[in-house]
Order: structure tokens, then C-alpha cells, then sequence
């Protein structure tokens, strides 16, 4: 099983045998907010908070700096086969790759997005934002084209998730 940790200043460290050893990746030490792995972790997915994406398409070997904006990116999902990725940041768009993080298309769907979760293949997808005392949680079943909100009142969201299916969907809200 490969692994990947960030942490809040360094490099990316890497597993590949469940956990029992690491290394550290040859990406530049930096702020790293967020990382996602595919199901057979080949292709990955890492953010620099107010950086940009960083991909690896050979288990973190070599990575290439994508064509993103230098935003706060907070989370990062990847479909199970890793070509399909989103990635949210603390502001309106969201940022979807159909190519394993070659090109990025955004998405203004407007809000404070913290957090991101993908269904296996990529089409499905669901994002949370706080705006003042109103949550929201948006989902997307075509991939990040097009998105539905839903307010939420009085909750601050922090994280979510899906199921591999993308028909079952949890949250978490704190303060």
C-alpha cells in the first residue's frame, strides 16, 4: 500500500509498504496543505498552501508544477484511477482536471470552500464552504460542470467525504 504526508513545512514523505518506512519526495520544501492519493497511488496530487498543485504520475518520483493560480488551497481529492482531480481553495472557484492535473478548469461557484471529497470516478463530487453564520455544502454529479448549493445555516464546515459510489456523503462542522 503507497502513502503520502505532508506536513506544514518541508517535503512530501512517501510510502510505499503500508506505513512501516518513509522517504522523503524531491519536491521543493514548502507549506503543504493538501494531498490525495488514487487507489493504486501512481498518480498524486499535492498543494502548496498559497502555492500551486503539484502531480506525479509515477508514485512521486518526479513531479511537475501545474499551470494553477497561487492560491490557499485547502484540500484536494482524486478519483480512484487518479486522472480526475478537484481542488478548492479558501475562495469561490473550484478547480477540476480531467487529465491527472495537466490542465485545470475553475469553476466560480462562489464561497469560502475548505474542503472537497470524490466519488471513485471522479463524477461525483462535494465541497463545503462557510460564508459568515451560513454554511454550504455543494455537489456536483457531472464531474465539477455544474454544481448545487445548499444552505446550510449556523454551521462552519470543515471536512468531507464520499463514498466510492459518490451516493453516500458525510460532514463535519466545528466552532
Amino acid at each position: 500500500m503507497r502513502l503520502i504526508a505532508a506536513g506544514n513545512v518541508g517535503r512530501l514523505a512517501l510510502s510505499s509498504d503500508g506505513g512501516s518506512s518513509w522517504t522523503t519526495s524531491n519536491v521543493p520544501v514548502a507549506a503543504w496543505s493538501a494531498v490525495a492519493s488514487p487507489a493504486d497511488g501512481n498518480k498524486l496530487p499535492a498543494a502548496i498552501s498559497s502555492g500551486r498543485i503539484y502531480t506525479s504520475t509515477d508514485s512521486g518520483l518526479t513531479w511537475v508544477s501545474n499551470k494553477t493560480p497561487a492560491f490557499n488551497w485547502m484540500s484536494i481529492a482524486s478519483s480512484a484511477d487518479g486522472t480526475r482531480l478537484a481542488a478548492v481553495w479558501g475562495g469561490a472557484s473550484i478547480f477540476v482536471s480531467t487529465n491527472s492535473g495537466s490542465t485545470w478548469l475553475s469553476n466560480n461557484v462562489g464561497g469560502d470552500f475548505i474542503s472537497i471529497a470524490s466519488s471513485a470516478d471522479g463524477m461525483k463530487l462535494v465541497a463545503a464552504s462557510t460564508v459568515g453564520s451560513t454554511g454550504r455544502i455543494c455537489t456536483s454529479r457531472d464531474g465539477g460542470v455544474t454544481w448545487l448549493s445548499n444552505s446550510i445555516p449556523n454551521n462552519t464546515w470543515r471536512s468531507v467525504a464520499s463514498s466510492a459510489d459518490g451516493n453516500r456523503l458525510g460532514s463535519a462542522s466545528g466552532g
